[in-house]
């Protein structure tokens, strides 16, 4: 089995609620696959449908969102749509300065 990726970043997200006993920790939530599942389908799937597929409560996911994004290990959805389309834009803007650049030199080797 892998190491989940959020515990191996982040594991001071894991250890808050345990450290002052040791007898509760086999009590305690374990959080760090569905925090996994939740970085890796935030961005694709509504809060109920994780909730759906993991088999938990629709506000237990929302709980997690909202320590990962407190955490900056995710960002608002609408956030990364907003620095996709600058993205694009910039990429675009890109091309089209080389292919500005490519034409200009074209034309002093021509001269």
């Amino acid at each position: 089995m892998t190491k989940p990726i959020v515990k191996a970043i982040k594991p001071h997200l894991y250890t808050r609620h345990v450290k002052h006993m040791e007898r509760a920790s086999m009590f305690t939530y374990n959080y760090a696959n569905m925090d996994d599942y939740i970085k890796e389908h935030y961005y694709t799937k509504t809060r109920e449908q994780i909730a759906h597929d993991l088999n938990e409560y629709v506000e237990r996911i929302a709980y997690r969102i909202q320590v990962l994004k407190e955490n900056k290990l995710l960002m608002h959805k609408l956030e990364k749509k907003r620095l996709e389309a600058k993205l694009k834009m910039l990429s675009d803007q890109h091309l089209a300065l080389e292919a500005e650049i490519r034409k200009t030199a074209n034309k002093l080797l021509d001269a």
